[in-house]
């Protein structure tokens, strides 16, 4: 019963009163009525201010050149108007139906003006620029305001038409109250499919955010647009490489290589499929793909929603080391390395019973530092935490005091996480002050890191011998007396 009622209420929310063209639903009928103000209303009445205006600066030049008082009093009431429909615009938004449905009476004042001697062709003239003008500003309106004008305005010409022919025809007047007919019947028609082309999208809105609520696992999700024949981002849950924007989903489809053919990028890959979806009419769910990106391969699984706007999704996940024939060499090496951890480990064993404490801290740096070193060499672009980093660096330099500057939790800084971890640990290992700053400036597709401390003597060419060995997660390095400065290479895009 319930299930029942809930679908009752959402007819209802969407249903249409089929004579005012109104939604009983008055949320929905306001959702409406912001969407025509910003995309009909408002830009009308921003035209009509340069129309007047333009009048005014017109008028004022004619004046100049012959000074009519007639004409002072007209261009005054023109710019006292546009100053008005100025303030309107800017305050009080809400007016502009009403505002509009004024001028459109008040245009009638100059059809009704004397003939002053104009000439036949002349009045014709300016009577169809009138009536353009009015149907184009009626179009802006709802369709009660339409009919009241309609039948207002030719009820308005019909009485002038009498007025000054006492001879007219019968015909021409069955004429005029058909021709009002046929104008309110369209002007219907096209009031009902701008409403229906309305609810189709709150219903397409609400599809799409039932479908983003119900994805959780890390994935993009965009769709297809037909008319831009383009890719727009919807949305981006926890994915492999920052992405907030269309275009730097753009710059992830484009340089994500297929197959690893390099023949084929994503984009084109994924915009065949869904021309070839759209003849169809079908759907694809989790199919696998291989991709190349920035000398990372990895596995996605992408889904197509076949629509009037496709929607397309991509999880992704890096490939994991297979076995292969050089295992046994791999093995070799990492059997050398632990050995090396071993020994290093024995030997502060044997320094720690010479002295009154021992030295449990550089044992844990030092493995700390092995099996980050373990990491890096399968490592792909991920997001780094800078403050939970440091928090760990803080554990490993329990006599260093770090303070941190111009950080926001908010900012996301993308890179080789583990690599930027040794980078940190590399620089800390030169620095003999106990104090270290470290300030952050953030730029739009990068950030500066600015690393403060004291450097043993002649340590600065060390260092950089030492940091060459990272520089696939260095785009820039300074090394001075008092300060390192470095800028992680990053995934991130700059938005044009």
């Amino acid at each position: 019963m319930s299930n029942q009622q809930s679908n009752f209420d959402y007819l209802y929310f969407l249903m249409i009163n089929k004579y005012t063209l109104q939604f009983l639903d008055n949320t929905v009928e306001q959702k409406y009525q912001e969407y025509q103000l910003s995309s009909k209303r408002k830009p009308m009445l921003q035209k009509v201010i340069k129309i007047t205006i333009l009048i005014v600066i017109v008028k004022s030049i004619a004046l100049m050149i012959n000074f009519n008082l007639r004409d002072v009093y007209s261009t005054l009431g023109y710019l006292m108007v546009t100053i008005g429909f100025i303030l309107i615009l800017k305050f009080q938004p809400r007016l502009i139906r009403w505002v509009l449905i004024i001028i459109n009476y008040g245009v009638l004042s100059f059809y009704y003006e004397p003939d002053e001697g104009k000439t036949q062709y002349k009045h014709q003239l300016s009577s169809a620029l009138i009536v353009s003008y009015q149907f184009i500003v009626m179009n802006t309106g709802e369709f009660i305001d339409t009919l009241v004008q309609v039948i207002s305005f030719y009820s308005f010409y019909l009485a002038y038409f009498m007025e000054y022919q006492p001879d007219y025809s019968i015909s021409l007047t069955l004429a005029t109250f058909l021709l009002s007919f046929l104008l309110i019947i369209t002007f219907y028609e096209n009031a009902s499919a701008e409403r229906s082309k309305f609810k189709l999208t709150i219903i397409e809105n609400k599809w799409d955010e039932i479908f983003q609520n119900m994805i959780v696992e890390p994935c993009i999700i965009f769709n297809y647009n037909n008319f831009k024949n383009s890719f727009m981002l919807k949305k981006s849950i926890d994915f492999i490489y920052p992405m907030e924007s269309t275009e730097e989903l753009k710059q992830f489809l484009r340089n994500s290589k297929v197959n690893q053919s390099h023949k084929i990028n994503l984009e084109d890959f994924i915009f065949q499929k869904v021309q070839q979806l759209n003849k169809d009419n079908i759907q694809i769910w989790n199919q696998k793909l291989i991709i190349l990106y920035h000398k990372e391969v990895h596995n996605i699984y992408y889904s197509i929603l076949s629509d009037t706007s496709p929607v397309i999704l991509i999880k992704a996940k890096p490939i994991k080391c297979q076995k292969n024939e050089n295992d046994s060499e791999l093995e070799n090496k990492y059997q050398y390395k632990y050995k090396i951890l071993i020994k290093s480990i024995l030997h502060q064993f044997r320094l720690s019973f010479q002295q009154p404490f021992p030295n449990l801290h550089t044992i844990f740096k030092i493995t700390v530092y092995h099996y980050l070193h373990e990491k890096i060499d399968k490592q792909f672009i991920a997001s780094i935490k800078i403050d939970k980093i440091l928090n760990q660096l803080k554990l490993i330099y329990p006599q260093k005091q770090i303070t941190l500057e111009n950080f926001q939790k908010r900012s996301k800084i993308s890179g080789h996480k583990d690599e930027f971890y040794l980078i940190l640990m590399e620089v800390f290992e030169i620095m003999i002050s106990k104090q270290i700053h470290i300030r952050i400036i953030n730029y739009e597709s990068s950030s500066k890191f600015f690393i403060y401390g004291i450097f043993i003597e002649g340590a600065k060419e060390k260092l950089a011998s030492r940091l060459h060995y990272y520089q696939r997660s260095l785009q820039a390095l300074e090394i001075s007396n008092q300060y390192v400065s470095l800028v992680l290479k990053s995934e991130r895009r700059q938005v044009n």
